[in-house]
């Protein structure tokens, strides 16, 4: 009896490894935002590794690589600039109306998880409104251990079964 219980073990961690292997870790940004003039904008965009540019260098997603969006023409940009003697994260939104608007977020912003609220460095002259919210899914080698784990656990907990007497 024993060989069935370990036969149960192997097919159920090649299944798991089966189901986990066309996972990957991602991340994941959300922005929504509204111009000086009440132009609205957003986008949803999922990256294996966190946007993590050179300082004052641009990395550029055109709409179509955004999982969504929402009045997007054109090249949107991740940068860090130096603002005002401190470096931001800034993120550059070009909508359907052709007009550029820049949104400063902390510098951490674009790789740290978490909700981040635009920075108004202008004194209320022109500014661009937004939020952008980073979240990090698991690792599958994560998600498979802790599944492992749990089959482990369970299969152990199965009723023994006993010989009957003949």
């Amino acid at each position: 009896m024993k060989l069935a219980k370990w036969d149960m073990i192997q097919k159920a961690v090649v299944i798991m490894m089966a189901a986990t292997a066309g996972l990957q870790a991602s991340v994941i940004y959300d922005f929504v935002g509204t111009g000086f003039d009440f132009e609205p904008m957003a986008f949803q965009l999922t990256v294996p590794n966190f946007v993590d540019p050179p300082s004052w260098q641009f990395v550029d997603f055109t709409c179509a690589q955004f999982d969504s969006s929402t009045n997007c023409e054109g090249v949107e940009t991740f940068s860090y600039q130096d603002v005002q003697g401190a470096l931001y994260g800034q993120l550059t939104f070009e909508p359907t109306n052709n007009a550029g608007y820049v949104f400063f977020f902390p510098y951490e912003a674009f790789g740290t998880t978490g909700v981040y609220t635009a920075a108004d460095l202008t004194g209320g002259n022109y500014f661009n409104s937004g939020t952008l919210t980073v979240t990090e899914t698991p690792e599958p080698t994560t998600t498979l251990l802790a599944l492992s784990g749990f089959v482990l656990w369970s299969l152990g907990r199965l009723p023994k079964q006993r010989p009957t007497a003949a």
